[in-house]
């Protein structure tokens, strides 16, 4: 059989051609439905006291990256340096963990950022503070 795909082979992630459209149309409900109360409930959430919304600056806050992305550039660049040094194997040895690791977490942080960065620009979906004089999207 020459065609693209062997619908004889194992699909990824358990699907096969009678549930794969059934989970298509799961997904296209769960954003439709995003879509409808994506407005009421930033309204909402606004609506709420600033004691009830102060935790979520909080939580907004971890998501900025930088808490993270600094520390572990500067592992690496210290990891990376140490490492060139040549002072005993031990701390070569110490020093190139350092570097592997914090040079893992920064691609994994600043890839995943970026990633996320583009998605929401390809969305568009207005930040709550500007969500009144944009609608829901920009």
């Amino acid at each position: 059989m020459s065609a693209m795909i062997d619908v004889r082979k194992k699909w990824p992630f358990g699907f096969n051609k009678t549930n794969l459209p059934y989970f298509i149309l799961g997904v296209l409900v769960i954003f439709g439905a995003m879509l409808l109360i994506d407005g009421p409930v930033t309204r909402a959430v606004a609506a709420l006291p600033e004691i009830v919304r102060a935790p979520f600056r909080i939580i907004t806050r971890a998501g900025n990256s930088d808490w993270i992305l600094i520390p572990t550039l500067l592992g690496t660049i210290i990891g990376f340096i140490v490492a060139r040094l040549n002072i005993s194997s031990a701390i070569v040895q110490k020093s190139q963990v350092l570097f592997s690791f914090s040079l893992f977490i920064f691609a994994s942080v600043g890839i995943t950022g970026i990633v996320a960065n583009l998605i929401k620009r390809l969305v568009g979906r207005a930040r709550p503070m500007n969500f009144e004089e944009f609608g829901i999207f920009t």
